[in-house]
């Protein structure tokens, strides 16, 4: 049975976070209940300690009708459990009763709807209920009693084999299934509302590994989706806030159904996983922040050697858009029992892209800062380049001016060269002819008129003159 703890750990904060009432149209009433199924898991590494917690809070155990009342077990929000003996069957039950500061007309509907919710679900792994009746005013209700503890003594924070873990938030997740389909919410999963229940006889000494079936328990807060009953004020916020999905956080009765279950289990495999919740605060108001806003740590970043498809199934669960998560409780049971066998799950990683659009969400002034600054350092590397490729083109365009200059030039020199050349050969033939027609002076003339050469020209210029200086002399 819940112990004293969830009192103190269950949050009920009224707000005006959302407008209107509460309604979801979920269609768990079209769908027939599945066959209960049995099942019960390895014990997980701890120990427990099954003593009554103490006594009435006024020092004095109240009367029953009925029933001899044994101890107190525990306190929740407005309900106080007791360990008692119902005469009549001789049998251990636990037996809760309204805290007398709740017996006004909301506490009394409330208590009824947790009884008649559980009322409503005959499974194996639900805690079951036996009787209710009043006893001087105060409504009571007798429930199945669990002789194991809770499942949040057995882990103590402290991770547990991930094939166990596997295995019981399977059997967590098909019994809530069952829950879903018989229009149930329970709204407040966790590993204190996990009883374990002993298989066998009870030992003298606890032994550190034994078989126990796993039993879900308190619906105090749990949502009947087909009442017309609206217990929970628009604008509240309830549930325990390391479990709490974030539209619990958020307020929007519009928003939860069964995808918040299917949170907090993924919730209660994460601490079975690493030994502690996704998100933890100094305050709930600190936890409230992380469950909208942040990324709960991959469960392998702080325990090594969780198995990769054991953690993306964990993740799926945690995922902040309802929608996201598995479609119901039963997808994700089919996919831990994969996992268990061995067989490919039908989860995916979250993606590159997905990863990338989820940051920009939780930290949208500092994304804007980068993004601004990363279009400010495109832009200069853009200026960069273009001013890069324009200086490239000038450099290109001046060296295609300079070889067309260098070429022009070449071209010019070589055609003075071939006209001097026609000159020098024609002036050359003129000289033959003078020559042969034995006139020195001309000769002589057209050498001197001839431009000085170099190499063979001069040679040749040389030797024509030498001859018709040589002819001159012996001329008559």
């Amino acid at each position: 049975m819940p112990d004293g703890r969830q009192g103190d750990e269950r949050v009920t904060v009224l707000g005006e976070l959302a407008a209107t009432p509460e309604q979801h149209d979920t269609g768990l009433d079209k769908l027939p209940p599945p066959p209960p199924r049995q099942a019960a898991v390895p014990c997980l590494q701890s120990t427990v300690t099954l003593a009554p917690t103490g006594g009435h809070a006024d020092g004095e155990m109240p009367r029953i009708a009925g029933y001899e009342l044994l101890g107190e077990l525990g306190r929740g929000g407005m309900g106080i459990v007791y360990k008692a003996r119902q005469i009549g069957l001789n049998r251990l039950v636990a037996l809760k009763m309204i805290r007398g500061a709740y017996v006004d007309e909301q506490g009394r509907v409330r208590f009824q709807s947790e009884a008649e919710a559980v009322a409503r679900l005959q499974h194996p792994n639900i805690v079951q209920i036996h009787e209710i009746g009043t006893q001087d005013g105060l409504p009571f209700f007798s429930l199945e009693f669990v002789d194991g503890g809770s499942l949040d003594k057995h882990v103590g924070n402290q991770p547990q084999p991930p094939a166990r873990a596997a295995e019981l938030v399977e059997t967590l997740a098909r019994a809530m299934h069952y829950a879903h389909r018989q229009g149930i919410v329970h709204r407040d999963l966790k590993p204190a509302n996990v009883l374990l229940a002993s298989c066998g006889p009870p030992a003298t000494v606890r032994p550190q590994a034994a078989d126990f079936i796993p039993k879900i328990t308190d619906f105090g807060l749990a949502k009947q989706m087909d009442s017309a009953i609206h217990l929970t004020q628009t604008g509240a916020i309830v549930g325990t806030p390391s479990y709490m999905a974030p539209e619990q956080v958020l307020a929007d009765p519009r928003r939860i159904g069964p995808p918040t279950d299917i949170y907090a289990l993924g919730a209660i495999l994460y601490e079975m996983l690493t030994g502690r919740p996704p998100f933890l605060g100094q305050s709930s108001h600190d936890v409230f922040l992380q469950v909208t806003n942040a990324e709960p740590l991959p469960p392998h970043r702080l325990v090594r050697g969780v198995p990769r498809d054991l953690e993306i199934i964990c993740l799926k669960c945690l995922h902040k858009v309802p929608e996201r998560r598995y479609h119901d409780a039963e997808a994700l049971a089919d996919d831990l029992g994969r996992f268990r066998v061995g067989e490919p799950i039908r989860a995916r990683p979250v993606g590159a892209m997905e990863r990338g659009v989820k940051w920009t969400k939780r930290r949208p002034a500092i994304a804007a800062l980068l993004a601004s600054s990363t279009l400010a350092t495109l832009a200069l590397i853009g200026a960069l380049v273009v001013g890069n490729v324009m200086l490239a083109e000038k450099q290109r365009q001046t060296n295609n001016a300079l070889e067309a200059v260098t070429a022009a030039k070449r071209k010019t020199d070589d055609a003075l060269e071939a006209e001097r050349r026609t000159s020098y050969f024609q002036r050359i033939a003129q000289v033959g002819l003078e020559w042969q027609a034995n006139r020195v002076g001309r000769v002589l003339e057209l050498l001197d008129a001839s431009p000085a050469n170099t190499g063979r020209a001069a040679s040749l210029d040389q030797r024509l003159s030498a001859a018709a200086g040589a002819r001159g002399r012996v001329q008559p």
